[in-house]
């Protein structure tokens, strides 16, 4: 479409919003057909208490909290307010990316393409197994996303209120908050290597090397402090499989490929061989980017270094079967599936 961004009328975008609402009800409605609901709140539902399934979960505070919140606010169940926090975040992803999409590249086909890949691979990566935070991490991830993309200029930048709340949401909610401060620190090594900006660099990616450090030591704290007993019994057989709480899962990661059923298989290489192309088509990208500019542009590369340095860790600590694991990593492969295309606004991430 030849057009440009500000021709994106209001009809338009309503209409567009509309299929995000349809898409989002659909998805809600996959979900309640294929949970198993008793079990997801039994894992869920007292964690702010300290009892949940595994100690794992209990640093995982702010989708709980959300749901509580929904709760006092509307008195529903917790399982009404699960799918209404689900479907929330589902529907603001969903219209973030069509927005956006349509700023960046000026057409309806890539806004509703970005709309129909986030739910398409939100059912894909569907499990019986899939958290609050699983919802909440993605919205989060995306959210910074945009914000890295627009805002980030150079290191100081870092230190405004909006990047500080959402790292400290994402914290709340996940230790998966560790590979965004160290995909943040590669980010900033990458975009100001420049001599100009390497001092500021320096004390921006130290600051964020600490805040790693003490991240690791909050989860671990929150998880001793506030853990009181396991929902799930047979949890203690696992106890010797853990690093500060977390499963250690290469061995039976590896497994998958001789062990899992053919399908499994094939789909689990499939999601390795899809997130190795982008994170090769992207490095071509920031490099070309390198040699014509002597910098990156800080949206792709943060996406870039979150998906390469999340499917490291994912290796070591999910099992990778399961697919709901790569939820937070949809909006991520989005934003840089939108960059490889080029640039026909100033503010698009390229």
């Amino acid at each position: 479409m030849s057009s440009t961004p500000s021709s994106f009328s209001g009809g338009y975008l309503a209409t567009a919003w509309g299929i995000v609402g349809v898409f989002t009800a659909t998805y809600v409605a996959f979900h309640l057909a294929t949970h198993s609901a008793a079990s997801l709140e039994t894992a869920t539902s007292q964690l702010l208490r300290g009892e949940t399934h595994w100690i794992t979960f209990q640093n995982r505070l702010l989708g709980c909290a959300l749901i509580e919140l929904i709760r006092l606010l509307t008195g529903s169940t917790w399982l009404q307010a699960f799918y209404i926090l689900v479907g929330s975040c589902s529907f603001v992803a969903g219209a973030i990316l069509v927005h956006r999409a349509w700023q960046w590249h000026g057409d309806v086909a890539s806004a509703l393409g970005a709309v129909a890949a986030w739910f398409l691979l939100a059912v894909f990566f569907n499990h019986v197994w899939s958290y609050p935070w699983d919802f909440v991490g993605a919205l989060l991830n995306l959210l910074l996303l945009i914000w890295v993309s627009d805002h980030y200029r150079s290191p100081g930048d870092l230190w405004s209120w909006r990047p500080l709340v959402l790292l400290f949401a994402q914290i709340l909610n996940r230790e998966s908050s560790l590979i965004t401060l160290v995909s943040l620190a590669l980010m900033v090594g990458m975009h100001d290597l420049r001599k100009s900006s390497r001092g500021a660099a320096l004390r921006a990616v130290s600051a964020l090397a600490a805040g790693a450090v003490g991240n690791i030591a909050l989860v671990i704290a929150l998880r001793r402090l506030l853990f009181v007993a396991s929902t799930r019994p047979a949890s203690s057989a696992h106890v010797n499989e853990t690093v500060a709480g977390n499963f250690l899962q290469l061995r039976d990661n590896f497994s998958i490929f001789v062990a899992e059923r053919l399908p499994i298989r094939m789909a689990v290489a499939s999601i390795i061989a899809g997130f190795g192309l982008l994170c090769v088509a992207s490095l071509v990208r920031c490099w070309q980017d390198w040699r014509m500019t002597g910098t990156v542009e800080p949206g792709p590369t943060f996406a870039l270094c979150y998906l390469g340095v999340s499917t490291a860790a994912l290796a070591f600590f999910a099992c990778a079967s399961e697919f709901r694991v790569y939820y937070e990593l949809i909006p991520v492969c989005i934003v840089l599936a939108l960059s490889l295309r080029p640039p026909v606004v100033s503010g698009m991430p390229a």
